[in-house]
């Protein structure tokens, strides 16, 4: 990707998301805007497969963010996947769970994906997506780049902190 469609964390973005001191606006449109990427590319990928003219009897994509410990559900022929979303302005790859979505990711760890939106802000998205994000011998992280899924498993790894939340960051090695 050229370096003028990449939004760099500056040392502000850095000191803020360590501290949890980023903006409560910042956050909200950085979340706000993941959601609708994700809900479009989640309807795209359904619609394509099924048609368009099936979305509530074949498939289904809902946002539940308000009222369950993820964010998106969607229904595909009978079977559910669970995604939480996590956005960002800069090219910071890292998504932050509390307690109550860490234990929903591991009590339903074969429907349960993390999605991590970021570099908003230079208004090309980079999305992460990281299904068993807890079982390290299982997680899968792929890289979407054009609509499609490419396995970086192995070429990138999942570092956890605890502070209080979960904190998963993606690095190369």
């Amino acid at each position: 990707m050229p370096k003028e469609h990449v939004a760099f964390p500056s040392e502000v973005d850095e000191r803020a998301s360590e501290r949890n001191f980023v903006p409560l606006e910042d956050i909200l449109k950085a979340e706000k805007k993941a959601m609708e990427i994700v809900t479009n590319m989640e309807r795209g990928r359904l619609a394509r497969k099924y048609g368009l003219d099936m979305e509530g009897k074949k498939w289904k994509v809902e946002d539940v963010s308000l009222h369950e410990h993820y964010d998106v559900k969607v229904t595909e022929d009978g079977s559910e996947k669970y995604i939480e979303v996590k956005g960002h302005m800069p090219l910071l790859p890292i998504a932050e769970l509390t307690e109550a979505e860490k234990a929903f990711a591991e009590n339903n760890r074969d429907r349960y994906w993390i999605y991590i939106v970021c570099n908003l802000r230079a208004g090309v998205p980079v999305i992460f997506k990281i299904f068993r994000p807890f079982n390290e011998e299982e997680r899968r992280i792929f890289l979407v780049k054009d609509g499609v899924d490419i396995d970086v498993t192995g070429k990138v790894d999942i570092n956890i902190t605890t502070k209080g939340r979960y904190v998963l960051g993606i690095s190369s090695f």
